[in-house]
């Protein structure tokens, strides 16, 4: 019982870490493209 909501727990703060990092990447990689356009 107790590993299953460790598991769930951390399978959740995977997703979103993984989230927020691609959310980061995606605001830092647009930034970059924007003033290599400009």
């Amino acid at each position: 019982m107790a590993a299953r909501i460790i598991h769930e727990a951390l399978s959740s703060a995977r997703t979103v870490y993984a989230y927020g990092l691609e959310n980061y990447f995606c605001k830092h990689y647009s930034t970059v493209l924007n003033l290599e356009m400009t």
